[in-house]
């Protein structure tokens, strides 16, 4: 604690203030995660400070958000390539990213500076983990994020809920209409968007959590058992990550699909695809599309191009690491029709409202930069990010997917409780054994220096 204490405060994290008079003040806790080597043996134990983001209230803490980083794609791929040849993989943890509103915490617990206990943290960067581990195994590595489920269990008061072995039944329909509305709004605010966090690893949660984050704006109850479906599906489902195999296989193959007029209240199309390196899953999309189709033949090309756009930027990428792709990439698809206007250039009348998409996928596919297939309905593995599906086909398509449940020898590593220690503001005198002599004489250090 006085170490990563100390990095906060030599880095400029903060610096105390005065509390301001209209502002939010968000609270903030210590972690405690402990390190383990390969055969289990502890071999250091860690804090991390993180503020309670999910505090801050749209309109009075900030207008607008954006996260200027790496896309998960890419790092996916990376180390697929790096599981591919067994390269040793090191963990950076970027603990600070600039802010650029006012944002201001209350001072750590047990690091209360003494002659400034009314004061608060200015942040002039942000604190934040994810909790992503990479677990090596015989035939390749699992991408978990155990530990992170389980501190959102506990946040939701879920922990003891009774399991279920999907995430959403297969002919829920939801609408704005339908329900009351939710009383705690910062509730559903936090656990939905914690849950968006898990897009890295479990690509099997993105439709359910693309369909409850709609909603953000005015949750229902009807919303809220959706989200507490998903965390007793959660609950099932916690030892599981994305597996990573070891193969020398770099060609490129996407699967595109979507769901006409899905959405009862705008009938709008969800879009969405696939896309594999090898037999590695490294990225995938599920999203609401802009406008409304007028017919199923546009929402599919829509789907065709997006999926085209990804897979042409992911050649590049690999010719950049120099590993270009030996074979053309292929897409697969299970609309006919979608498919004839890739190469077919007199379909005017379907094309007039997806014109640039057009051109821009015939293009690719007269370079030969790309293949277009047909694939039938049952087989076609996107089906899974537009619309929730039975247990059975479920629980079929994540396999499929290589969303696996954990080896046994790894899950003693991964579901070791995370201990949490909250600062519950000025009102709530903390532990007696929180704030030792030692402490104080390093928080007085730490300011000084």
């Amino acid at each position: 604690m006085n170490q990563e204490f100390s990095a906060l405060i030599h880095n400029g994290t903060w610096s105390l203030v005065s509390p301001p008079t209209h502002a939010n003040i968000v609270g903030c806790r210590w972690i405690y995660k402990i390190k383990r080597k390969a055969d289990g043996a502890i071999e250091r134990y860690k804090a991390h400070l993180v503020a309670k983001g999910f505090h801050q209230r749209e309109g009075v803490d900030f207008s607008e958000t954006f996260n200027p980083v790496i896309k998960h794609a890419p790092i996916r791929l990376v180390i697929s390539i790096a599981v591919t040849y067994k390269w040793p993989i090191k963990q950076l943890d970027v603990q600070n990213a600039f802010l650029h509103e006012n944002m201001f915490m209350l001072q750590p617990q047990g690091y209360v500076h003494p002659q400034y206990p009314n004061h608060v943290c200015k942040l002039h960067k942000s604190l934040y983990f994810l909790g992503v581990e990479a677990l090596w195994c015989t035939d390749g590595m699992y991408l978990t994020q155990c530990k992170y489920i389980a501190d959102l269990l506990r946040r939701s008061k879920m922990e003891n809920a009774k399991p279920c072995i999907s995430p959403m039944a297969s002919n829920c329909r939801l609408t704005s209409t339908d329900g009351t509305p939710f009383k705690d709004i910062s509730l559903y605010h936090s656990i939905v968007g914690s849950m968006q966090y898990l897009a890295f690893t479990r690509l099997d949660l993105a439709f359910v959590v693309h369909k409850v984050s709609k909603f953000m704006h005015n949750p229902l109850d009807t919303y809220w058992q959706a989200v507490k479906l998903i965390l007793r599906y959660l609950k099932h489902s916690i030892s599981t990550g994305l597996f990573i195999t070891s193969n020398v296989n770099f060609t490129l193959q996407a699967f595109s699909d979507s769901d006409w007029a899905a959405d009862r209240d705008d009938r709008r199309s969800v879009g969405a695809y696939y896309i594999y390196m090898g037999s590695n899953l490294v990225s995938w999309s599920c999203k609401q599309q802009p406008i409304v189709a007028r017919s199923s033949t546009e929402v599919e090309y829509k789907a065709i191009a997006n999926a085209a756009a990804e897979l042409i930027w992911f050649k590049s990428i690999l010719r950049a690491l120099g590993l270009p792709p030996q074979h053309s990439p292929t897409l697969w698809c299970d609309n006919i029709g979608a498919i004839y206007l890739t190469s077919n250039p007199k379909f005017h009348a379907r094309t007039k409202h997806v014109e640039i998409d057009v051109h821009f996928v015939r293009d690719q596919v007269y370079n030969k930069e790309l293949v277009v297939q047909f694939i039938s309905s049952k087989d076609q593995l996107a089906d899974a990010l537009t619309k929730p599906l039975p247990p059975i086909k479920f629980k079929e398509d994540q396999h499929n997917l290589n969303v696996r449940d954990l080896p046994s020898r790894l899950r003693g590593r991964v579901e070791d409780q995370v201990m949490v220690t909250e600062f519950k503001g000025e009102d709530t005198d903390p532990p007696v054994n929180a704030v030792t002599e030692t402490v104080k004489d390093h928080t007085k250090q730490s300011y000084e220096e």
